[in-house]
């Protein structure tokens, strides 16, 4: 892989940090009631995302320099009884990435992975028509502190003489020095944190969208499946609505993988995903924190001229 240079000094990184915290993307997290899941039983929703039959998902867009349309994340949530311990129930939540379907991820020119913060789902309860955001769910200074954190450690991993396995060795700094701002964490230890391409030619093809159910907020889109997790718990436990019910980290980074670059500036966007209740269509306010990394000075002028367009745009 080309070496990715990047300018910046102790200014520019004090820049990205302000930025990081106007930088806001006002969205909706949208369930089932909001994409027109059919319900199997009168009373239990079902959305088909290929061969797995969602009872409940959440839908988030971010932004993105890679689309002028924005990309979406989906998380649906089944259960089912166990196959092997009938008094059992094996829980499901899948994470799926949405792109317009001129946008063809898999060939682009730009490096792309998620970061998705597994462990954090059993830390904190959320009811069923509650809306997790990022700042309910991790404090407005954890996120900051976070965004911080990850758009430095990105920009010197992308310095280094040896670029490779980035966004690895992202996810074990973030994993491993979780800011002290920053609550829900074993010992200042974020848990597992997935890494998964969201780019490149190892994507898997796009899902077929059932006619009755489109999981993410717009029409036509692809939708590519990037990951999953599992837990085993009996059917009354708080574990099961934790598991059900919780908020989902997922950091998005898009960087250039060519040199001369090709893309402007690394990306990094925060997103947190929960599925939502049928019968409750829940507006978050503050949904997703997204910012691009800097990575030459900024003038004064071109400072202020972004706190004024980010506070604008909110």
């Amino acid at each position: 892989m080309a070496r990715i240079t990047s300018r910046h000094s102790p200014f520019a990184a004090a820049v990205c940090c302000i930025l990081s915290l106007f930088s806001i993307i006002r969205a909706q997290l949208i369930g089932c009631e909001a994409v027109g899941c059919p319900q199997s039983d009168g009373t239990t929703s079902s959305c088909p995302i290929g061969n797995f039959t969602a009872q409940a998902i959440g839908t988030a867009n971010f932004t993105s320099a890679i689309s002028s349309d924005p990309l979406t994340w989906t998380v649906a949530f089944k259960s089912e009884i166990s196959l092997t311990n009938t008094s059992a129930d094996v829980l499901e939540r899948s994470y799926y990435l949405g792109s317009p379907a001129s946008l063809d991820l898999a060939t682009i020119d730009v490096k792309g992975c998620a970061l998705i913060f597994k462990d954090v789902v059993n830390r904190r309860e959320f009811s069923p028509t509650e809306a997790g955001t990022c700042p309910s769910l991790l404090g407005a200074s954890c996120v900051s502190d976070l965004m911080s954190q990850a758009n430095k450690t990105l920009l010197e991993i992308l310095d280094t003489e040896d670029p490779t396995f980035i966004c690895s060795k992202l996810a074990v700094q973030l994993r491993d020095n979780a800011p002290s701002s920053c609550s829900l964490t074993d010992d200042n230890l974020w848990g597992a944190i997935s890494v998964q391409d969201i780019t490149g030619p190892s994507l898997l093809g796009p899902i077929a969208v059932d006619a009755t159910c489109n999981p993410t907020s717009r029409d036509g889109y692809h939708l590519i499946s990037i990951d999953s997790q599992q837990s085993t718990t009996l059917p009354i436990s708080a574990s099961v609505n934790a598991f059900a019910w919780g908020v989902t980290p997922v950091v998005s980074v898009f960087y250039s993988s060519t040199l001369p670059s090709t893309f402007e500036a690394p990306e990094i966007s925060l997103s947190c995903l929960k599925p939502v209740a049928q019968d409750s269509i829940v507006v978050v306010p503050l949904e997703s924190t997204a910012t691009n990394l800097i990575s030459i000075p900024w003038t004064l002028t071109a400072i202020a001229t972004s706190l004024i367009f980010a506070l604008i745009s909110t």
